[in-house]
C-alpha cells in the first residue's frame, strides 16, 4: 500500500500539477466531507478499482477519511475524504471517472389530510374523466385478484407501516440505510406503497391483459396480489443522503437476483441533485454478470423529480455538464410524469426528452402512518411513480415476464395517446392505460 502511495506521489512530481476532476457545487445540504467516487471501469480490473483508493485514504492518516459504502458492481464508493484524499483523487483522472458530493435528498409530495383515488379509474378507461372532484372516494373500477402475484415491489423511500390493515400480510421489512430506526416515521413510503400494491389489481377484472395504476395494496393499490419490500433511506423528516439509495438500489437488486429470485420493480420516489454514480447503481441493475441471473427481470421506477427536465446525461457528461436530473437512460428503467384528474399536466411534473409516460398524480388518496386503518392525500411524481410500478406488476403476473425494454415497450403501447394537455414540446404524451380499450 505505501509503494503504490509512493508511486502516486511520484508520477505527481514528475508530471506536475495534473488537470483536477471538476466537482460540481451541490444545490443544497450535504454530507460533511461526503463524497460519492465513480471509477473507470475500462482502466483496471475491479478489483484494482477499490486498491487504487487504499493508498488515498492511508495517506490522508486521520479520522475524516473514510469509507461507507463499496460498490463493485458500479466500480464506485462512498465515504468522507479529508482535503488531501480529496485533492488524490481529483488528481487521479486516469482512474477517477467522477467525484459528486453525497447530497441530501427528499420527498416530492404535498400532504393534504383528505381523501380521493380517482386515478383507479382513470387508468381503466380511454375517456377524459367527467368528473372535477379529485377528492371523492366514490369513483368505480374493477380488477383481477390475481394481480402482481409473484411480484415483489421494493420501495426505496421512508419506510412502510408493515401492521397497516390494508397491506394483507404481504409487506415485509428489507432493509434501512442511514441509521434510522426499521419503521416509517414520516408516511410517504406508506402512501406509495399502498398505491402500488392495490392500484394494479383493482382494475384488472375486466380484462387479463389490463394494466393498472398506483402499487400494491388491498383497496388502494394497483396490484394487491404483489409483496411489498420497505427500503428506508430517509430520515423521519422526509431527508436523505444519496449514498444511501445508491446502495439500497444495489442492495435490493442482489435480493431480487441471488436470494427471492423473484421478477421484481424497484420503485423510487425521491428527488436528488443529478448524480453519475446513482445512474450507474441504476444500470447496473438491468440483468447483468455481476447479478449472475439473467433470467430474472428487475425494472427501477423513477419519480419524485419536481417539476425538473429530463434529458439523458450521456452527450451533457461530455460537455462537462449535467441536466439537472438524475436520469439513467439504460432502456430498462422509465422516467414518469403526473396530470390531474382533468388530464392536464400537473405543475410538478418531471417534464423533458427521456419522460416514457404520465400517470395520476394530483390529490392521490392511500395508507398513512398513525393506525392501522389511515389514510391521507399526497400530490406529487412520487405518485405517479407508483401507479406505473404496479402497472408492471400486474403486466409481469398476467402477461408473463419479460425483459425491462419489452416492458417499457408495453406499457406504451396500451397507454392512451396525446390526451394529456399543458406538456411542454419533447415531453411524451403518454397517459398508463390497462389496455381495455384494446
Amino acid at each position: 500500500m505505501l509503494a503504490v502511495a509512493r508511486l502516486v506521489a511520484l508520477s505527481l512530481a514528475f508530471v506536475g500539477v495534473p488537470a483536477l476532476l471538476s466537482i460540481s457545487p451541490p444545490n443544497g445540504q450535504t454530507r460533511p466531507n461526503g463524497f460519492v467516487v465513480l471509477l473507470k471501469p475500462e482502466s483496471v480490473s475491479r478489483r484494482a478499482h477499490h486498491n487504487i483508493l487504499a493508498p488515498f485514504l492511508a495517506a490522508a492518516n486521520d479520522t475524516t477519511t473514510s469509507l461507507l459504502y463499496e460498490w463493485p458492481e458500479i466500480d464506485a464508493v462512498a465515504g468522507t475524504f479529508s482535503d488531501a484524499a480529496l485533492l488524490a483523487l481529483r488528481a487521479a483522472t486516469g482512474e477517477v471517472l467522477a467525484i459528486e458530493h453525497d447530497t441530501l435528498g427528499g420527498l416530492d409530495a404535498i400532504v393534504t389530510q383528505e381523501d380521493a383515488p380517482w386515478g383507479l379509474q382513470r387508468i381503466s378507461q380511454a375517456a377524459r374523466m367527467s368528473r372535477s372532484d379529485d377528492r371523492a372516494v366514490n369513483f368505480r373500477y374493477t380488477y383481477e385478484e390475481a394481480a402482481g402475484r409473484g411480484v415483489d415491489i421494493y420501495i426505496i423511500d421512508t419506510g412502510i407501516m408493515l401492521e397497516h390493515k390494508d397491506f394483507g400480510g404481504r409487506a415485509r421489512w428489507g432493509k434501512t440505510f442511514g441509521g434510522y430506526q426499521d419503521r416509517d416515521g414520516f408516511g410517504h413510503g406508506t402512501h406509495v406503497g399502498e398505491c402500488l400494491a392495490h392500484r394494479v389489481a383493482s382494475i384488472l377484472k375486466r380484462s387479463p391483459n389490463a394494466t393498472a395504476g398506483t402499487a400494491a395494496g388491498t383497496r388502494y393499490g394497483v396490484a394487491k396480489a404483489a409483496n411489498l419490500v420497505a427500503v428506508r433511506v430517509m430520515d423521519d423528516k422526509g431527508s436523505g443522503f444519496v449514498s444511501d439509495t445508491i446502495a439500497a438500489v444495489n442492495w435490493a437488486a442482489h435480493q431480487a437476483a441471488r436470494l427471492t429470485k423473484k421478477p421484481s420493480v424497484i420503485s423510487i420516489s425521491l428527488k436528488f441533485d443529478p448524480s453519475d454514480v446513482l445512474d450507474a447503481a441504476v444500470t447496473a441493475v438491468r440483468p447483468s454478470p455481476c447479478l449472475s441471473l439473467p433470467e430474472i427481470e428487475i425494472m427501477v421506477l423513477l419519480g419524485g423529480q419536481s417539476g425538473r427536465t429530463c434529458h439523458s446525461l450521456r452527450g451533457q457528461r461530455e460537455r462537462g455538464r449535467l441536466d439537472p436530473v438524475t436520469r439513467a437512460r439504460t432502456g430498462g428503467d422509465i422516467s414518469v410524469g403526473g396530470t390531474q384528474i382533468n388530464d392536464t399536466m400537473a405543475s410538478f411534473s418531471n417534464t423533458g426528452s427521456l419522460v416514457d409516460v404520465m400517470a395520476p398524480a394530483q390529490h392521490i388518496v392511500s395508507d398513512y402512518i398513525g393506525g392501522v386503518d389511515s389514510t391521507t392525500v399526497m400530490s406529487g411524481t412520487s405518485m405517479a411513480t407508483p401507479h406505473v410500478a404496479g402497472l408492471v406488476a400486474y403486466l409481469i403476473s398476467t402477461e408473463g415476464n419479460m425483459s425491462p425494454e419489452d416492458m417499457v415497450k408495453r406499457i406504451k403501447e396500451v397507454a392512451e395517446d396525446g390526451v394529456v394537455s399543458g406538456l411542454p414540446a419533447g415531453t411524451s404524451n403518454e397517459l398508463v392505460n390497462n389496455g381495455l380499450r384494446r
